[in-house]
């Protein structure tokens, strides 16, 4: 005969939530990603303006510099996409009381973000930098509205 399923200790889970943050949850973890997605957008923008103003690498492959300003400026502007979006979540989840459900919450944000900021560069190819800034301001905006709603729905 199977047992039934035991509930976490109380240190793992933290409290069975006296209220539902569902609709808290909803606003912020998209607005999170969308504001990490459209900071990458922005990122992006520099790296473009920073290739565009380099001298023209020679022709075989070992000559491009990862670690040269644009490289550097890819990296750093993703990573902190992704920072955003990790404390953005957890800054805005903070009515909910486990430390478990929001630091998993604000790892789904930031990985997520990656992946809403993958139309970067088919935008960019198509559309150039004015696909950029669409899409960075395709993201931002919303990131504001739901992230303002977030706000608003935790202080309720």
């Amino acid at each position: 005969m199977p047992h039934p399923a035991s509930p976490p200790p109380p240190h793992i889970a933290g409290p069975a939530p006296a209220e539902d943050h569902l609709g808290l949850v909803a606003r912020a973890v998209p607005a999170a990603i969308l504001a990490g997605a459209g900071l990458i957008g922005l990122a992006l923008l520099g790296v473009r303006r920073l290739v565009a103003a380099a001298p023209p690498p020679a022709a075989t492959p070992e000559a491009v510099d990862p670690f040269g300003p644009a490289g550097v400026a890819l990296l750093a502007g993703t990573l902190l996409g992704c920072a955003l979006a990790a404390g953005l979540t957890w800054r805005l989840l903070a009515p909910v009381g486990s430390y478990y459900r929001r630091g998993g919450l604000a790892m789904v944000a930031a990985f997520a973000t990656l992946v809403a900021a993958l139309p970067t560069m088919p935008l960019y190819q198509a559309l150039g930098a004015a696909g950029l800034w669409g899409f960075a301001v395709l993201a931002l905006v919303p990131a504001a509205l739901l992230g303002r709603a977030a706000l608003r729905r935790r202080a309720a």
